[in-house]
């Protein structure tokens, strides 16, 4: 008769107390792991549900207006140092600093006296000259009447023994030197510089003042030379002072110097239009200014500079579409202080979003806030 095997179980109460609490530890274990999944699905399903509230602008295609922003100068189109052409005292100053003169107007007066005296000599050395050329003629049996008759070597010969030439040019530097005692405008402007006074002896050496054309003033200021290749003689600009937020005055480009400096900058000059502008404060020649130059460049799609981000090292534009963010791959173009050209990789008449797009990706769910 064959023998059946018997399996033995164990039942003493320490093996079964120890399978009771392994198969309590499984199934707390279980719970635990079905309850973390659970609340990281909700939370994903949460996040994924909420949608980030942005604002958007319109990429519009039109001509791109480059900008260049930069500081300078004040200087007069005419400039020029007044000087004296003779040493002496100043006897009369006729203008101020500040005031405005004609081509031509007395600036100041040196000491006359002993030109004046010179000169007073010359004539009367000059009317004795005239009789010993007179008595000249008579020696040679001519009557004065007659004088018309004698030949120019003759004449000339009569002159210079008679010594009436040179009188005759001693005369004329005497008053040539009186002249220089009258200081005036060389062109009509305003005075500046004056620090000379009544009585100070006034040097050739030293100028006596500064005539400018106050209503010829041009703003001088220097450009990157990446900026310069975009600029043009004729092209509008806007000029402000520092003590003003508005550019109150409308200039025109009218020199580029063609050298870039040791820095990479090159030097550009504006006429202003109207330096003494209704409502604003008056240029002043050295004054510090501000330049706006707007240089028009070729039509492309442009969008608000806050519009492009980068990701992973590369420029992207996100657009709104049904609720959701797209993003684009762009190339970029000429940018000025608020927009920037698009190249490439975007259409005009897109809602492109500008506002909480660091943080958005591909088909982010989006809300578009109403300005």
């Amino acid at each position: 008769m064959a023998k059946k095997n018997k399996v033995q179980i164990c039942t003493s109460p320490q093996t079964l107390f120890a399978f009771v609490g392994l198969a309590f530890f499984m199934v707390g274990c279980a719970s635990k792991g079905k309850d973390s999944t659970e609340k990281e699905l909700s939370t994903s399903k949460k996040q994924t549900q909420t949608a980030t509230q942005v604002h958007t602008a319109e990429a519009v295609r039109k001509p791109f207006a480059f900008r260049v922003l930069g500081v300078g100068k004040i200087e007069a189109r005419q400039h020029t140092e007044v000087y004296s052409k003779r040493e002496g005292i100043i006897a009369k100053i006729y203008v101020r600093n500040g005031q405005a003169v004609r081509q031509g107007e007395p600036i100041a007066d040196l000491d006359k006296t002993e030109l004046e005296l010179q000169v007073r000599k010359s004539r009367a050395n000059l009317a004795l000259k005239q009789v010993q050329y007179q008595d000249k003629i008579l020696e040679y049996n001519y009557k004065i009447s007659n004088e018309k008759e004698l030949s120019a070597e003759l004449r000339q010969r009569f002159r210079a023994t008679s010594g009436l030439e040179e009188a005759e040019l001693a005369l004329q530097e005497a008053e040539l030197n009186l002249s220089y005692c009258k200081i005036v405008a060389p062109f009509a402007g305003k005075i500046a510089d004056l620090k000379m006074k009544e009585g100070n002896r006034l040097s050739m050496a030293l100028p006596l003042c500064v005539v400018y054309s106050a209503h010829a003033l041009e703003a001088v200021t220097e450009v990157l030379e990446s900026q310069a290749s975009k600029l043009q003689i004729g092209q509008s600009a806007e000029v402000g002072t520092t003590s003003e937020e508005k550019y109150a005055y409308q200039a025109t480009i009218v020199e580029i110097n063609p050298k870039v400096t040791a820095n990479g900058l090159v030097r550009v000059k504006l006429a202003i239009a109207s330096p003494t502008a209704e409502g604003t404060n008056a240029l002043l020649q050295g004054m510090n200014i501000r330049v706006k130059i707007t240089a028009p460049q070729a039509e492309s799609v442009v969008v608000p500079k806050e519009a492009v981000v980068m990701r992973s090292g590369r420029k992207v534009v996100f657009v709104a579409e049904a609720g959701e963010a797209k993003w684009h791959y762009v190339s970029t173009g000429a940018e000025n202080q608020t927009e920037i050209a698009i190249v490439e990789g975007l259409e005009a008449g897109k809602a492109v979003i500008i506002s909480n797009n660091l943080q958005l990706v591909h088909d982010s769910p989006v809300v578009v806030i109403k300005k």
